[in-house]
């Protein structure tokens, strides 16, 4: 912005065609500087606080795995991709696998995200963990965590991170949580881990 506003005032202010040109041309460079930057991909895959709401990048745009609950986080999401759609138009859109109590997106990598509605137990993680996916589970209970080649985020996990970003990173994926590591405070007890 700061490119494009000197540029712009050394083009309308100078009496020189040369200076009026270079500060054309910063103008333009902070045009396309910021063009670029504001056009970087969104997530391909969010699950919202406490994994109450999935969505994913699908070819008719976000696609939202429920039609209720969550609305504050599905009104954002589609507000910053751009999409005008309703929630229920975006909660019927292709881009991710609908079942009983769980819903899939697979990323562009390979990778698989399933968000599980409902309790979780120990048994019910272990069946549904598989190489290259993430489980997002809030209602996951007991042991959560299965000794298993899956990345689980449970109710422990989520609490920590609040919102999630899940993206490709390579062979690999990236989750990236909304809510900042906290510091120990005196009266907090042992600071939480950082970001996942």
């Amino acid at each position: 912005m700061a490119l494009v506003t000197l540029g712009g005032l050394s083009a309308a202010l100078w009496r020189s065609a040369a200076l009026r040109g270079a500060g054309a041309a910063a103008a333009l460079a902070g045009l396309l500087w910021w063009g670029l930057a504001g056009s970087a991909s969104r997530p391909e895959a969010l699950a919202a606080p406490r994994g109450a709401l999935l969505g994913a990048t699908g070819p008719e745009g976000r696609a939202l795995d429920r039609r209720r609950g969550a609305g504050y986080a599905a009104r954002t999401w589609l507000e910053r991709d751009g999409d005008l759609a309703e929630r229920r138009e975006a909660a019927g859109r292709p881009g991710l696998e609908r079942g009983e109590g769980r819903a899939t997106a697979r990323l562009s990598n390979g990778w698989e995200v399933e968000r599980l509605q409902g309790r979780a137990p120990a048994a019910r993680l272990a069946a549904r963990c598989a190489p290259r996916r993430v489980l997002v589970a809030w209602g996951a209970t007991g042991e959560a965590a299965p000794a298993g080649p899956c990345v689980v985020l449970d109710r422990a996990a989520l609490r920590r991170l609040g919102a999630v970003a899940i993206e490709p990173a390579g062979e690999d994926v990236r989750i990236r949580g909304a809510l900042p590591p906290t510091a120990a405070r005196l009266w907090g007890g042992e600071a939480d881990e950082g970001e996942e």
